[in-house]
This record gives structure tokens, sequence and C-alpha cells, in this order.
């Protein structure tokens, strides 16, 4: 017999209720089996059925339909209701026959769909188990690095120590103050160009250098000493008041408060650590070179003499604490000294005497300045960073934390964007923050894994460091640096902490390796200057200046062989083979035919597309006939 479904009761169409029932009818069959004029028990028994077979609510309808039609038909052939419900069996076991059916005869797409929500519900679960772990991590700030970097600094006598001389005359001159003036010491025309003898702004200039006659003094006397012996703080009400009063100038100290802690960073992070005074000594250094130009135009020699050796004891001392910045200031500071011998004898070859020489010789020699190079500090920083950001399991390993991540997206840490953002994109950034942290977390590297890649890397930096660069080029090191460099690279997001943190040591070592090479040119030039003042003659080879005018003859930067000198119409020259390693008889560098300044040389393995060689003396001359700003 064909299967029939007894009508529901209809409305006369175009009603709304045909409408809906036509278009949403499948979704609804509650509504099928109370309009199917079925028994109230054989629609409970069919709703029970519906309700237990777990299927989507369309196969639920065409369940529905279908068990409407069996109790229909069976009572039209005569068969009593109840009879139909004993027939009908158990609800639950029909219920899971027909879902079994209805799962195994679902299309493919469907089967994929509820896949796919079985893992995304997975997935799900799984993110806020994570979520929950990452949010009740807690970074354990368990040492003190600024107490071990300051340990080198009061190990010493007080004796030993500069600072107490430069103390009290920095607050008197207010020498760290914004408002402390050198403008009048530079020319109008020439940005960065020092005033010179001569110049306009010349008289300007020496007014200046009177008016700070007894700061100068004081770095004369301070310069002597080995140690500038200045503890490093982080937290400005840590200082001591006299310290505090030659350091920041007209400030309030208790309510003077740094970037760091304005941004909420806790003021004990070695990150975070002040260095007001380094910069000054730059500006030391600029005023004892104009002083230097003053003693030769007025022919005081021993006053040229000892502001030389001034400028180098304060590139020593600028150099102290052990962070990167303090070196990279201690080898501008030694530039200035470098370019002040090179001038006065340059202009004045009789200017110093062969003890005048002798002296400013034995000065540069002794000069360590890959000792300014400390990359302990940089290991400092990082590891002090990482034990903010990460927990601690007691055995030195951990994961990422909310005020980690926060910390690390800090505008005043990465310094972008200062303490004046835009609030609202600061508080869509911590949202982000709480919703992607976990992820954040398990993406990138764990504390153990951190700190034990800076620790292998700093070291090698240190190692590298005291080798000339010849020796480095041939270096197990240098294929771990390459290694480093493309392992911070191509995993960022991993080790998107080092990334923050870690130095840009090739470039530091370019740096150094400019400054010894200029050293190195320096002694080589003053040695072959005191043998022509005392024989009025140019030393014909290496053998007639050493020992007798210096114990070693420099070596090349570049082979380790010694360093070359001619000499062009009674004009010296002094230089390093270059980039192309080959002696080109003292032509001047230049990268792809196009000349480059003598003091910009490149360091690195030989290429053909650097030609000629690296003039170490002289260097300003070239500078000045270019305009280039030399101070």
């Amino acid at each position: 017999m064909t299967r029939q479904v007894e009508p529901a009761v209809e409305s006369l169409f175009p009603t709304l209720d045909s409408f809906w029932q036509r278009c949403f009818g499948r979704l609804h069959w509650e509504s099928q089996v109370r309009t199917s004029n079925l028994p109230a028990e054989v629609q409970q028994i069919i709703a029970s059925v519906l309700q237990k077979t777990k299927l989507f609510r369309f196969e639920k309808s065409e369940v529905a339909i279908d068990l409407i039609a069996h109790f229909q038909d069976g009572h039209l052939n005569g068969v009593p209701y109840s009879d139909l419900i004993h027939e009908f069996g158990n609800p639950n076991v029909t219920a899971q026959l027909i879902q079994n059916s209805k799962l195994r005869n679902r299309p493919m797409w469907m089967k994929s769909i509820k896949i796919f929500g079985m893992l995304f519900g997975a997935v799900v679960a799984c993110y806020l188990c994570l979520f929950f772990y990452f949010h009740v991590g807690k970074p354990n700030v368990s040492f003190d690095y600024i107490t071990e970097l300051n340990s080198r600094s009061v190990a010493f006598d007080e004796s030993e120590k500069a600072w107490p001389i430069y103390r009290d005359i920095w607050a008197e001159s207010e020498f760290c103050s914004p408002k402390f003036d050198l403008t009048n010491l530079f020319t109008e025309q020439g940005q960065g160009r020092m005033a010179a003898p001569g110049d306009e702004c010349w008289p300007a200039a020496v007014a200046v250098i009177n008016q700070y006659k007894d700061l100068l003094h004081s770095f004369r006397e301070g310069a002597k000493l080995p140690r500038l012996g200045l503890e490093l703080k982080s937290n400005p009400k840590d200082y001591d008041p006299r310290d505090f009063a030659a350091l920041f100038p007209g400030q309030d100290q208790a309510d003077f408060e740094t970037n760091l802690q304005k941004a909420g960073i806790a003021e004990d992070a070695l990150f975070g650590v002040l260095l007001p005074h380094v910069s000054k000594f730059r500006d030391a250094a600029r005023m004892l070179k104009v002083d230097i130009r003053h003693a030769v135009e007025l022919g005081d020699t021993e006053r040229a003499v000892e502001d030389i050796e001034t400028i180098f004891g304060l590139a020593q001392q600028a150099s102290e604490s052990p962070c990167l910045v303090c070196g990279l200031v201690g080898f501008a500071v030694s530039g200035l000294g470098f370019d002040s011998i090179e001038e006065v004898i340059t202009s004045d070859p009789d200017f110093f005497a062969g003890s005048d020489l002798s002296r400013i010789q034995a000065t540069v020699e002794n000069l360590q300045p890959r000792d300014w190079i400390d990359y302990s500090g940089e290991k400092a920083s990082i590891k002090d960073l990482i034990q903010r950001c990460y927990t601690d399991n007691g055995d030195g390993d951990g994961r990422l934390t909310p005020a980690g991540l926060d910390l690390l997206n800090s505008p005043a840490l990465i310094g972008t964007g200062g303490l004046n953002g835009d609030d609202e994109l600061s508080a869509y950034r911590q949202t982000a923050e709480k919703v992607f942290g976990p992820a954040i977390m398990m993406a990138s590297a764990s504390r153990k894994e951190l700190t034990s890649k800076a620790d292998y890397y700093l070291d090698l930096y240190n190692t590298d460091k005291n080798l000339p660069f010849w020796a480095s080029l041939t270096s197990p090191s240098r294929d771990e640096f390459e290694r480093l460099e493309k392992d911070l690279t191509e995993n960022a997001t991993y080790y998107f902490v080092l990334n923050k943190m870690f130095p840009a040591a090739q470039t530091i070592r370019i740096a150094l390796d400019r400054v010894v090479g200029r050293q190195e040119g320096i002694v080589a030039a003053l040695a072959i200057h005191r043998f022509y003042q005392a024989n009025g003659s140019w030393p014909e080879s290496v053998d007639d200046i050493a020992p007798e005018f210096v114990a070693e003859f420099p070596q090349d930067p570049f082979d380790g062989s010694l360093l070359k000198f001619k000499y062009d119409d009674d004009a010296m020259f002094v230089y390093s083979i270059g980039r192309n390693f080959e002696d080109d008889g003292g032509e001047d560098h230049a990268e792809n035919g196009i000349p480059m300044p003598r003091s910009q040389i490149q360091f690195g393995p030989k290429s053909d597309k650097f030609t000629g060689d690296w003039i170490l003396w002289p260097q300003l001359e070239e500078n000045a006939l270019s305009g280039r700003a030399i101070d």
C-alpha cells in the first residue's frame, strides 16, 4: 500500500504559516509530530526516539516523517495503536538503530563536518587548559645583577677612583645638565666641526674653555687614575645624594623617575640601568680637543700633551662599566684623541719634541680598546630580562608569563613609542596578549634554551673580540656567528626574546677593528716621525725603526704582516693592505670603483669589489677636503 501522511491542519496558501512551513518545516520535527493527529502516547514515543537519536534537526525531521507514516499506515490497515506501540519495541533500542543507520548513510561532507567539529572542540578545550596554564605563571626575580656588576667598582681602593674628583665640580658646573651649552665650541657652517684658530667663532670657543678651566683641570687630574669608580644604579633614589646632584643637577631626587619607572617596570632592572655620565665623557673630550688647539696656538706643548693623555684616560674611564654602549663611547673619545695627535703633527711637525712624541706614543700603545668591549654586561641584562619574563622551575628552566609578555612589549623597554602611546591601541594590545599569550608561550623558546644560547654566543663574542681580525677570519667561531644570525632570522618568533636584546656583535666587531687599526697606525706614524726628528730623514725599512723607536712594529689587521709606509712629497703615509688583501702601494681604497672615506673601511673576507689600501695616517686631510664632520 502506498504510504500516506495525514495532512496537518493547513491554512489557505499563501499565508505566513504555510510559507514558514514550506521553507523551514524540515527543521521543526516537533511541529510535525504535534500536528500528525496521532494519539498523545504515540507522539510521546516518537518524540522520545527522535530526541535520543542525537541527529541533526533536518535528519530528525526525515525520521519523524517515516515514524509518523509507520503508525498512520498501520492504523489505516486496521491495527490498533496499542498493538503498534507494542510491536514498536523499546524506544531506546529503536533510537540507537536509527542513529547508527543515519550515521552510516550520511554523505562524506557531513562526516567531515562532524570530525572537524570534534577536532575544533578538542582544540578549544586544550587551548582553554593552556590559557589557564599560561595565566597562572609568575616570574621569579631571584638574582641582583646590578650588584654583581658593581662588584668591580667597589673592589678598588678610593685612591684609585676618579669619580670623587669629578663629582663636586660636575655638580657645581652642572656638567650633566641639558643647560650645559657647548654650542660655541662649534662653527656655524659645519655641523659637528669644532672651532679652530682662524674661525670667526674661535674667540667664543676660547671663552668657553676659560670659563670651565676648573672642570678641565679636574679631568686632567682624574684621568691619571685607573678607575672611574661610579656604581651603576637603575633607581635614582639609590644614589648617594652627592652623586645624584652631580649626575642630575637641578632635579629632585625624591620625585625623580626614569622612563622605565613611569611605565611601571621594576626599579631594579639591569636593562634600565642609568648611564647619565657616559655621554658626558665625549663632551669632555671635545672641550679638551679645542683646548689642545688653543695650547698649540699659545705654544704650550706640555698642556697639549697632557690634554691628549687626558682624552685617552677619559676613554678608558668611559668604558669601565661592562655595557657595550660604554665601550662604544670609549671608541668615540679615543677617536678624538687620535684626531688631535694627527692634526697637531701634520699641521706643525716640529711642535712636539722627541720626548713629547715618545710620551704620547707610550700612552697610545698602552690603550687596550679590546678590553673596552665586554659582553658580560649584555649577558647579565639578558638574564635579568629572562628572570623577569619567565617562571623558574628550580632547574634553570621555565615558561613565558603574562607579566613577561607585557614587559617585552613595553614601549619603554623597546623604544617604540615612548610612554605617551595611544591608550586605545595599548588596550587592544593587552587584550591580544591575554588571548594569544598561550600560543606565544608555546611558540617561543624556554628559559633554559634562551639562557644557554645567550651564554654560549656571548662567551664566544668575548673570546673572539680578543683576536686580531686576521685571526678571527679563520676562527671556528665565525661559522658559529653565521649560524646564530641565520637561526635568529629564520626562527624569529621562537627566539623573539633574544632578538629584542641580542647585541649587534658583528657591527661592534667592525667598530673595534677600526679603532685598533687606527691605534696601530698612530703608533707606527709616531715611531716613524720620531725617527725623522732624530735623523733628519725618513726610515727606509722597519729595521730602522724597531726596536729603538717602537718595541714591535704594529701589525696589519688584515693579514698579520707588518703595516706598510711610504713617502710622497715629504708626506708620510701608513697603510694596511685592506679588504682586497693586496698591497696596492698606498692607493686609497674603493668599493666597486667608488672611493670610500678612510675611516669607513669594511672588514670581512676577501672580496673583489674592494680595491686599494686602508690609509691609517693621515685620515683627517681627506675628511677636511671632503667637508665631512670630523668631531
